[in-house]
């Protein structure tokens, strides 16, 4: 029987009432910042947003609902991965705070809900509002029931955390720890106490922000103690890539998912190791399809390319129309590799097409 979660919103409060960071108009110095600007031009008050200035964990005290002409500016890249095919954005946006950057830029962490889910991201802009990069960290705060009594008293789950922690105007890292322990709770509210941790993977993600307003990735150190599942285990180095920066990410993508015991794990039928891949593989599809679609044409030999049957895998799922890889393939601007795509993906489509 699967456990009883807590919303995610509700799971957003309880991480804003156990911070203790900068609240909303501690600082007026910074929001004084012309850095701001342009969130001023749209109708925020900055003095009601929470401001990152300080180093070390960040939390964030209010919530600011975005209008359309807002959604419309901010989002314009931000939302990408969001987008549906008929340009609208989905899920729900709201901006949890700021920090004003080195040379005039401005990082917002933003929060999308979407359906049962929610995702937490970074963007920066420069001072005329201008997207200059994003970063999606995915879930702050989830858990996975694994099994629970009737009454869900006791019972086992995955948990998955992540703070954010700033080292520095320019340096910041995701701290995250993914964890199977069983657990005990009452009856009148369910909050839950741990027995028992299994194990714990923990990760620090670190990234570099560049004077031109880029999130870089410049380490990745993990800790891990117990027995962790084989396949969990296989699973996080997955997830890892998601969180990969630049043009080399599909490199070090390629040469997990040409690993034998990942392409194993993504040819069961009930496993999630092909899900995962697709999710990732379909994000750069919907943010970067002309960067995509380059690396495939320089990666020609399929037998060392497994990044490209990985999208084909999207196309016969239904995940991506074929209608949209036409639209961009025809404005690519190079010939012999529109040329190349072209016939690549000539065939591809739902598996269950007819004709």
């Amino acid at each position: 029987m699967a456990m009883k979660h807590l919303a995610p919103l509700a799971l957003m409060l309880v991480m804003m009432a156990a911070c203790g960071s900068a609240t909303a108009g501690d600082s007026a110095s910074s929001a004084s910042n012309k850095t701001f600007a342009f969130l001023r031009e749209l109708g925020l008050n900055v003095d009601q947003i929470t401001q990152f200035n300080n180093d070390g964990p960040i939390c964030f005290d209010s919530i600011v609902e975005l209008n359309k002409e807002q959604e419309e500016e901010l989002l314009k890249k931000v939302g990408d991965p969001f987008r549906m095919e008929d340009g609208e954005i989905e899920g729900s946006f709201s901006l949890l705070g700021i920090r004003a950057l080195p040379a005039g830029y401005t990082l917002i962490l933003y929060s999308v809900e979407f359906g049962d889910g929610s995702s937490r991201i970074f963007a920066i802009y420069d001072s005329e509002g201008n997207t200059t990069d994003y970063l999606d960290t995915g879930y702050w705060t989830d858990q996975h029931g694994i099994e629970a009594s009737d009454d869900y008293t006791t019972g086992e789950s995955y948990g998955d955390n992540t703070q954010c922690v700033f080292d520095s105007p320019t340096t910041m890292k995701l701290e995250r720890k993914f964890n199977r322990y069983s657990w005990k709770s009452d009856k009148e509210n369910y909050e839950q106490e741990m027995i028992k941790e299994f194990w714990k993977i923990e990760k620090e993600y670190l990234y570099r922000i560049t004077d031109k307003g880029t999130f870089e990735l410049a380490d990745i150190k993990t800790r891990q103690s117990g027995p962790v599942e084989p396949e969990m285990a296989l699973l996080e180095e997955i997830s890892d890539m998601s969180y990969y920066t630049g043009i080399s990410a599909l490199d070090h993508l390629n040469e997990l998912a040409l690993r034998p015991d990942v392409k194993q794990a993504a040819a069961a039928p009930e496993g999630q190791a092909s899900y995962r891949l697709q999710g990732i593989v379909e994000e750069w599809y919907r943010t970067k399809p002309e960067q995509l679609l380059e690396w495939m044409s320089q990666h020609r030999d399929l037998s060392k390319n497994a990044v490209t049957g990985i999208l084909e895998q999207c196309f016969s799922t239904g995940w991506i129309s074929k209608e949209s890889l036409i639209k961009i393939i025809d404005n690519m601007p190079d010939g012999e590799t529109k040329k190349y795509i072209e016939d690549l993906t000539a065939q591809w489509g739902p598996a269950d097409a007819v004709g």
